[in-house]
C-alpha cells in the first residue's frame, strides 16, 4: 500500500527537515484509523462503565451488578475483537510505510504506541472467561496483574498517542474533543440504563 499523497507535497508542505511533506497514512488507511477510533470510543465507554460498576461494588459491599452489566461486557468483548485485525493491520501497515522516516522520535513513539496497544489486546484476552477453555482463574495474582495491566495501558496509550502525535503533524484537537464527547455521552447513558 503506497502513502505517497503528491498533492500534500504540491501544496508546500514541508517536514522538520524541508523535505516535502508526505503523509505516513493513506487515505485508505485513513478509513481503517477512523473505524479504530469509533471501536476504541466503544471500548472505553464500555471499559469505563465495567470498572465503575465493579469498584461500586468492592467499595461498598453492595451488588450494583444487574443484567446490564453482562451486556456491555458482551459489547465490550465483541467490539474488541471486531476492531482486533483492523487494528493490527493498521499497525503493520502504518509502521511499514514510517519505519525509515528521518522523524526518529514519532517512529519510536508510534511503535512503543503499538505494541502498547497489542498489549492491551493481549490483556484483554486473557481476561476472558468460557467455560472448558483455558483462563485465568479469578482471586489469583495473575488474574489481578492481567487485569491492572488491562485498565492501565489504555491510559498509557492515550499518553503515547498524543506524543506521537505532537512529534509529527498538528492534532486536530476538535477530533479529541468530539471522541471524549461521544464517551461521555455513552457512559452517562449507560448509567442512566443501569439505573
Amino acid at each position: 500500500m503506497t502513502v505517497d499523497s503528491p498533492s500534500a507535497a504540491n501544496a508546500g508542505l514541508r517536514d522538520a527537515w524541508g523535505q516535502p511533506y508526505v503523509p505516513a497514512v493513506s487515505p485508505r488507511l485513513k478509513i481503517v484509523l477512523a473505524f479504530i477510533f469509533l471501536a476504541v470510543a466503544a471500548l472505553g465507554a464500555t471499559g469505563v462503565y465495567l470498572s465503575s460498576i465493579r469498584w461500586l461494588d468492592s467499595l461498598t459491599g453492595k451488588t450494583y451488578t444487574t443484567p446490564f452489566k453482562y451486556w456491555m461486557l458482551l459489547a465490550h468483548i465483541a467490539v474488541g475483537f471486531v476492531a482486533l485485525i483492523p487494528f493490527l493491520a493498521f499497525g503493520v501497515l502504518h509502521w511499514i510505510s514510517a519505519r525509515k522516516r528521518p522523524n526518529r522520535l514519532a517512529v519510536r513513539l508510534g511503535t512503543t504506541l503499538f505494541l502498547v496497544g497489542v498489549l492491551v489486546c493481549v490483556t484483554g484476552i486473557g481476561l476472558i472467561r468460557i467455560e472448558g477453555m483455558p483462563q485465568l482463574r479469578t482471586e489469583t495474582t495473575a488474574h489481578s496483574a492481567v487485569m491492572w495491566l488491562h485498565l492501565l495501558l489504555p491510559l498509557v496509550a492515550v499518553v503515547l498517542y498524543i506524543m506521537h502525535r505532537r512529534a509529527g503533524p498538528d492534532i486536530k484537537w476538535r477530533w479529541g474533543y468530539s471522541w471524549g464527547g461521544v464517551v461521555g455521552i455513552f457512559v452517562f447513558g449507560m448509567l442512566i440504563f443501569h439505573g
